[in-house]
């Protein structure tokens, strides 16, 4: 994942399967690796303690999850430590510790869904190891080529614009998770598996999803090669537009418009990476970021009304 090689070794097989929803199982262009022993306590069958390995020691601070707990979209609180030294959270409504980290250490209390936690977890020290790159809570697609950034609260239709994208042929980075490298001013793929919600649809996802008897389901997460098996591998590509989403509308709108500082926070980058460097450069990255970059303003419609929108006003803009 955004070059990230993730080798898990586990005692626990029940581990394996909320893995492939977090992270997935695609290897391509690894120029990193984080590596994951997960071993039952000793003193404690009721727990585990997962050991992280990786180049950078930077990236087993707890600061990213500090600095996160007052984000919308992480689930997790701060309770008292268990012991001196440690770090302890739980889920964000409740109150029993769930797990306790200290520098390249966490120990994991075998609660409910406690392998959801850990993914987690290794997903975001997978975004402290890229120091020289960017995460946002933000979809990311390639449109002739050319990368687009898809940015918007949770539940504004960044999955399901990019999804409908992608199914109009169109290059897939990644429908929650999106990746940018200031040095070379490109989007690289992060693609987990895609998030399919309740909700309106492109046809061709509704149609995937009607004939595996899926749909109406909670929130999905598929493999991106079971939506669609024709897509093309993706590869970094040069950022050329951001989209910032608005509430939705009858019909879709797609408006230019000149980027602003206050841009800045709508960018909504991932905790994990205000912290793998120092602040100052990446407010400079981010401003730079928008500078260099068509901005638009999307309030979506119809998930297909849409992605034809943007591709017909993308693709017909010079670079």
């Amino acid at each position: 994942m955004a070059d990230v090689a993730i080798d898990v070794t586990s005692d626990d097989p029940s581990l394996d399967p909320e893995l492939a929803l977090t992270l997935g199982s695609r290897m391509a262009g690894v120029q990193r690796v984080l590596s994951v022993v997960l071993a039952t306590d000793p003193e404690d069958a009721g727990s585990s303690l997962a050991t992280f390995h990786a180049a950078d020691d930077s990236a087993f601070t707890v600061d990213d999850l500090v600095l996160a707990l007052g984000s919308a979209d992480f689930p997790f609180r701060l309770v008292t430590p268990e012991e001196p030294g440690w770090t302890s959270f739980a889920w964000r409504d409740e109150r029993e510790t769930l797990f306790s980290f200290r520098q390249r250490h966490c120990r994991i209390r075998k609660r409910p869904g406690w392998q959801r936690a850990l993914s987690i977890l290794i997903l975001h020290r997978v975004f402290r190891l890229r120091s020289d790159a960017i995460f946002f809570h933000a979809a990311a697609v390639g449109i002739g080529g050319r990368g687009v950034l898809i940015v918007g609260p949770k539940g504004r239709g960044k999955s399901t614009t990019s999804l409908a994208l992608a199914s109009r042929g169109h290059d897939l980075l990644g429908d929650e998770t999106a990746c940018y490298v200031p040095a070379r001013r490109e989007l690289v793929p992060v693609l987990r598996p895609v998030g399919i919600k309740p909700g309106p649809s492109a046809r061709a996802v509704e149609a995937v999803l009607g004939a595996a008897g899926t749909r109406g389901e909670p929130i999905l997460r598929l493999d991106v090669r079971f939506v669609f098996p024709g897509l093309p591998e993706p590869r970094p590509l040069p950022l050329f537009a951001i989209l910032f989403l608005e509430p939705f509308a009858s019909r879709p709108v797609l408006e230019p418009v000149g980027a602003s500082t206050a841009d800045i926070a709508r960018l909504q980058p991932v905790s994990s990476s205000l912290v793998n460097a120092p602040k100052a450069r990446r407010v400079f990255e981010l401003g730079r970021m928008l500078a260099v970059s068509r901005v638009f303003r999307l309030a979506p419609g119809d998930p297909d009304d849409t992605a034809a929108l943007v591709e017909r006003t993308l693709g017909g803009l010079p670079s």
